[in-house]
């Protein structure tokens, strides 16, 4: 008998008694990935030389990688919709256009950082686990980026900053972040 307790005493000791602490990241990304999915409205902000785009979208995802987007301001962009996956993207609108200087050497739209913030929580490296949040290194298209994902009290982003060379080119402010 004593020789089973010392065991089972480093086995509880080691597995934290039993007691579920899945560290943060690691549950956000079990949710990303058992769910049917995801909803959210962004305000995205590009950072391109000394201006800053701004514009929000409500925005959905599915199980696959596809995003789809209604973008919602300014007024003058209102309606325009799209999809968005891994190797391409499309736009419909209707004598409206939907143009931004392209970021991360030229490989990268603002309106894709939806698309890489999702890809990112679902499989990107963690790197960091913080009070506040992640950081989390992903590649779009051979650039490799980091970003920094604020979560609230319930382990949902809320903010998230994109970086390439550690340079800030896009953040986002979510809202409504819900699970389908």
């Amino acid at each position: 008998m004593k020789k089973l307790l010392l065991p089972l005493i480093l086995v509880l000791f080691f597995t934290g008694c039993g007691q579920g602490n899945t560290p943060r990241g690691m549950s956000l990304r079990q949710r990303m990935n058992d769910s049917n999915g995801c909803a959210f409205t962004a305000e995205v902000r590009a950072y391109i030389g000394k201006e800053e785009y701004v514009f929000s979208m409500d925005c959905e995802c599915g199980n696959s990688d596809a995003v789809t987007f209604t973008v919602t301001a300014p007024e003058s962009l209102s309606g325009i919709t799209g999809e968005l996956s891994s190797g391409s993207g499309s736009l419909t609108f209707d004598g409206q256009a939907l143009a931004f200087p392209m970021l991360a050497q030229g490989t990268m739209s603002p309106i894709s950082s939806v698309w890489v913030l999702l890809h990112a929580l679902r499989g990107g490296y963690l790197t960091d686990e913080g009070k506040e949040g992640l950081t989390i290194d992903e590649t779009y298209q051979g650039v490799p980026l980091r970003l920094s994902v604020t979560l609230d009290n319930e382990d949902m982003p809320t903010f998230t900053e994109i970086f390439q060379d550690g340079e800030r080119i896009l953040s986002l402010a979510l809202t409504n972040f819900r699970f389908l």
